[in-house]
């Protein structure tokens, strides 16, 4: 049973888009030009991004591609480094996050790519590769680069605009939940650890009777997988009464085989 991927992850990013991520016009031109000069090698480091352990394992992949870099490269990423408010950053983060809203992840791991050169110890540069890479269902790889986002702003708390923690909180839980449905064998801490994360985020939704992210119907997936069978109903039966495009009929179906 695969419905916790019927929550599609268009749904998610909708959420995202609409923390406003930007830059100036300026910063926007400048990082478009040069990095159109740079991305027909970009495919020699993503690969590496993607199958980094840790963050001191993130710091020295990227140490050691820019020593091997252009110098016309290694300036540019160096020089964007040093910007007081990374306004590269975002902006490559808002091309990236837009290539995931319109179904294209691929293009998506390009401009984060870049936009982890220039800022690699940024939550949300994983954040974007973790979301891509769900999309393409690289699932483990994708919670695993959730994990080192989560750790990166335990650090340094940068997941501060309204709403950003808790929409990092729901995306992480999501992949979570579809990696454990992929599993043969069921590691259920995946699901201890996706039901800590959506605890805030649904008490949110439920207070403010605002569930514009679907999570409750993601909690009802949840408590199926947990085998709490009556929860997950009650839950599903909220979803249905108020926010009735979070349904999923197949998932209806077996839920109530189960009660």
């Amino acid at each position: 049973m695969r419905y916790g991927i019927y929550l599609l992850p268009g749904v998610l990013l909708f959420c995202f888009i609409t923390l406003g991520i930007a830059g100036t016009a300026s910063s926007q031109k400048q990082i478009e030009d040069k990095y159109w000069e740079w991305e027909i090698g970009y495919d020699k480091y993503s690969s590496k991004i993607l199958s980094i352990q840790s963050i001191a394992d993130a710091i020295k992949v990227r140490d050691a591609a820019l020593k091997q870099a252009d110098p016309f490269v290694r300036k540019i990423v160096l020089d964007f480094s040093k910007s007081e408010n990374n306004r590269e950053t975002w902006f490559l983060l808002k091309i990236g996050w837009k290539r995931i809203q319109y179904d294209n992840p691929q293009s998506a791991i390009e401009r984060l790519t870049w936009a982890w050169f220039i800022s690699p110890k940024k939550p949300m540069v994983y954040w974007g590769f973790a979301s891509a890479l769900g999309t393409l269902n690289r699932l483990e790889e994708s919670v695993r680069l959730f994990t080192i986002a989560e750790t990166l702003n335990n650090e340094n708390q940068s997941l501060t605009k309204e709403g950003q923690l808790s929409r990092f909180s729901i995306d992480f839980a999501h992949s979570l939940i579809n990696y454990w449905d992929g599993q043969e064998s069921k590691d259920d801490q995946l699901l201890t650890k996706a039901e800590k994360l959506l605890e805030k985020p649904r008490r949110q939704s439920i207070s403010t009777n605002n569930d514009c992210c679907c999570i409750r119907a993601m909690y009802s997936v949840l408590l199926f997988n947990q085998r709490k069978y009556k929860d997950s109903l009650k839950e599903y039966v909220d979803v249905k009464n108020n926010t009735p495009k979070c349904t999923n009929p197949d998932f209806e179906k077996e839920l109530l085989n189960k009660n």
